[in-house]
């Protein structure tokens, strides 16, 4: 079993860490043409069937903190390989917001949501509960740790990271083709990645009148442009209580 696990709305991190996943385990040159198989409506629904009856070796994506995870995997008793994926949480409140805006029907402002996301009254809330209880075993050699701001600044160091920590080899050219792959743009147009079908249906039915994508930006700090300065200061002084020995350096 092979488990990639983050706080919500690291999204196109989260793509990244699971597309290369797939290549890897699977050895998928196709993997560019089936994407759309990897999420079938069947998981909202049957979730614990689908992932008895995944294809061997399972790649399992999920947002659960460590204390929920299965009880073998807390125990030692199965040690899955496990890649944790992080955004710094000013981002991840931001890209909360827009997810809530376009899929869930959330009308109010961001000043509102990031005092929920603040106070834990959002899903798989606290942030740092869930985040911190993976940076804890980061060290230990079943885990790799990643950041989305490495994703975005080293792709192709990343793929690497995630090649070595899968026992595969890469070549250069192979590196170059996969980091092409899953480059920002072409995942934002992928249509096994950017639910515009989902989208398209809600607003068809007039579940939400939110314009935008699944796939927004894929910036670092995009947050400096929305939050005004005194929300900046209670985020920075909600970081510190949280990361209180700074660990994650946000």
């Amino acid at each position: 079993i092979f488990l990639i696990v983050s706080h919500p709305y690291c999204v196109y991190g989260n793509y990244c860490c699971k597309l290369c996943s797939y290549e890897f385990l699977f050895d998928y040159t196709r993997v560019r043409d089936k994407i759309e198989a990897f999420d079938p409506p069947v998981y909202f629904e049957h979730s614990v069937n689908f992932i008895q009856n995944l294809r061997r070796p399972r790649l399992i994506k999920t947002h659960l903190p460590w204390f929920l995870l299965p009880e073998q995997i807390q125990s030692g008793e199965k040690r899955p390989k496990i890649i944790h994926i992080a955004r710094n949480p000013r981002d991840v409140c931001l890209s909360y917001f827009h997810h809530c805006k376009l899929f869930e029907g959330y009308t109010s402002h961001l000043d509102h949501f990031t005092q929920l996301f603040l106070t834990g009254n959002v899903s798989y809330a606290p942030y740092w509960t869930n985040v911190l209880s993976y940076w804890e075993k980061k060290s230990e050699l079943n885990f790799l740790f990643l950041k989305f701001e490495e994703l975005k600044s080293d792709l192709a160091g990343a793929i690497r990271r995630v090649a070595t920590f899968l026992c595969k080899q890469l070549t250069d050219n192979e590196v170059s083709r996969l980091a092409a792959h899953l480059s920002f743009e072409n995942m934002k147009t992928n249509k096994g990645t950017n639910y515009a079908s989902l989208i398209d249906l809600h607003r068809r039915h007039n579940l939400v009148c939110e314009e935008g994508t699944f796939i927004r930006t894929g910036e670092t700090g995009s947050y400096k442009l929305r939050y005004p300065q005194e929300l900046s200061t209670q985020f920075d002084e909600w970081v510190k209580s949280g990361d209180v020995d700074h660990k994650m350096g946000y």
